[in-house]
């Protein structure tokens, strides 16, 4: 569903980013219990309709193509066994839009891990003066890289809500940027070794990253972070260890789904790593 999302997204014209809100949209109208799973793929495009409308009053998205696209995938759907619309027309679409509004609450403007990473980012760089302002464009670039496989992953939930998995990844980069110790972000639960080999583990690499700044300097960003993400650190700390073993969830399954496709063509594929050198020394989550 949420590559359907995203192949439609971009040719109804929406800006960039837009998937992330579709995506939380999506998660929100199903936890709300009111949709039926198999009005799936009326969903999906119900939801780029409304973004569509919210983002622009002129230019509407075309629901016959729409239709067109999401019979298509509903016909996917339903050649794997599973239960979906036999046909989608536009008038579908319009009663299915009200539905998701009406699971909505009529709102639909909910902010996105992509809108809370974008502000953080701003944030930080006014209150640091602009000195940091290439680090924090790597930080976003990273984060977002790493939010949208997250997302694939994780549905939103109260354990993984939008904030908290953008407090978790700007936190994690900048400790892997080398900004602030590693050891500023462990959970109390938790000694240093454990949360140094989970961190490790979650990032694919071999040892973890060493501050690069005074403990005065480092001190100071760290003071800049409370305020920007208006947390307490406590707090930070919990976001930071949620996304760090939501991170080592997702790598450790990339790693056992490589094994499995090395084990199925007799560990002799052309090209392709062992399961043990995923991300080894790279670190899995970094974009190029």
């Amino acid at each position: 569903a949420l590559n359907f999302l995203r192949s439609i997204v971009e040719p109804a014209g929406l800006p960039h980013g837009a998937w992330f809100e579709a995506a939380l949209l999506l998660d929100l109208c199903y936890l709300s219990g009111r949709l039926k799973v198999e009005a799936l793929p009326m969903v999906c495009a119900a939801l780029v309709i409304l973004l569509k409308k919210s983002d622009s009053s002129v230019k509407l998205a075309n629901l016959a193509e729409l239709a067109g696209v999401t019979a298509l995938f509903a016909t996917g759907l339903a050649g794997m066994g599973y239960c979906a619309p036999q046909e989608v027309r536009e008038e579908d679409l319009r009663q299915q839009e009200l539905a998701v509004l009406q699971a909505l609450g009529w709102q639909v403007n909910w902010p996105s891990v992509m809108t809370w990473l974008a502000a953080l980012c701003d944030r930080f760089d006014v209150l640091s003066h602009h000195g940091l302002t290439s680090l924090l464009e790597w930080i976003y670039t990273q984060s977002m890289a790493s939010a949208m496989m997250l997302v694939t992953h994780h549905a939103a939930s109260v354990e993984m809500a939008p904030q908290r998995m953008a407090n978790g990844l700007f936190c994690i980069f900048l400790a892997v940027g080398r900004m602030v110790p590693l050891a500023s972000l462990r959970p109390a639960h938790l000694t240093e070794e454990e949360w140094e080999e989970r961190f490790c583990r979650s990032q694919c690499q071999g040892a973890p990253p060493v501050c690069a700044l005074s403990p005065a300097r480092s001190a100071g960003l760290l003071e800049i972070l409370r305020m920007v993400t208006g947390c307490e650190f406590q707090t930070l700390q919990a976001d930071a260890h949620a996304v760090v073993e939501a991170m080592l969830n997702v790598a450790v399954e990339m790693q056992e789904r490589l094994a499995s496709q090395v084990v199925s063509c007799g560990g002799s594929c052309n090209g392709q790593a062992s399961p043990a050198s995923v991300g080894a020394g790279t670190g899995c989550w970094q974009a190029p």
